[in-house]
C-alpha cells in the first residue's frame, strides 16, 4: 500500500487491516518503520492480513483515514495568526 497525504502509520493499519490491533505486526513486517513514525507521501508499506473486512470496505482512493498532523521541529510552535479575534487593544490594535 502507498501512503497518501495526511496519513500516519496508524491510519494505514486501519485502512488495510480494519483494526489497530495489527499495528505491531505491521511494524514487524516493515522493519524500517515504527508505529510512531511519520510516513512520507508515496511510502510503500507492507500490510498484514485483513482482520475486519467491513471496516476495510469503508475505504477507497477518495475516502481514506488521514489523521496525521505535522508540527514544526523547532522555533515557534504556534502558527502566525492574526485578525480581530487575536488583537489586543493598545498592543496590536491601536485605537486613536
Amino acid at each position: 500500500m502507498i501512503a497518501k497525504q495526511g496519513q500516519n502509520f496508524w491510519d494505514l493499519v486501519i485502512q488495510e487491516t480494519g483494526s489497530v490491533d495489527n499495528a505491531f505486526e505491521m511494524s514487524l513486517l516493515n522493519p524500517d518503520r515504527s508505529v510512531t513514525d511519520v510516513v512520507a507521501i508515496g511510502t510503500d508499506i507492507i500490510s498484514s492480513p485483513i482482520t475486519r473486512k467491513k471496516i476495510v470496505d469503508q475505504f477507497n482512493d477518495l475516502n481514506f483515514p488521514a489523521t496525521a498532523e505535522e508540527f514544526p521541529s523547532s522555533g515557534d510552535l504556534s502558527p502566525n495568526i492574526g485578525g480581530i479575534g487575536y488583537m489586543q487593544i493598545e498592543t496590536s490594535f491601536i485605537v486613536s
